[in-house]
């Protein structure tokens, strides 16, 4: 996946949490947006190369080229990180999303975050994946 964005310079707006990538070689924003809803406050990489952002609240996510599936890591939905284990760094960005009302919360896929979510998540966490 780190190839899929290897050379680009990425940046965020605070106010709209909109992710755009510059690409140096021709110096142009090259428009790969990605929506967040959050007040982005860093960005990392990883051993691997994967990249991270991480929001004012304290969630850490990973990003991923939506053109590129292969890369996308787990299908897992409790693995909120999709970094492939289920841990902690999920359990902590569940509940942040949760607390920002992110799509990603919504467990129960019924436009509301309430207990019946964390419940779901917890049910799911507790499962495992495949």
């Amino acid at each position: 996946m780190g190839e899929d964005f290897q050379g680009l310079y990425f940046f965020s707006d605070w106010c709209s949490g909109l992710i755009t990538t510059l690409d140096p070689s021709d110096g142009y924003a090259s428009f790969v947006e990605i929506a967040t809803n959050h007040a982005v406050t860093s960005f990392g990489e990883d051993e691997q190369g994967e990249l991270y952002v991480m929001s004012q609240a304290g969630g850490v996510y990973r990003i991923v080229n939506p053109d590129n599936p292969d890369g996308c890591g787990s299908d897992c939905q409790p693995d909120i990180t999709g970094d492939g284990t289920l841990d902690f760094f999920d359990v902590s960005a569940f509940l942040a999303a949760f607390t920002n009302e992110d799509p990603i919360a919504d467990f129960t896929d019924d436009g509301s975050f309430d207990f019946f979510d964390i419940s779901a998540f917890l049910n799911a966490f507790s499962e495992g994946c495949p």
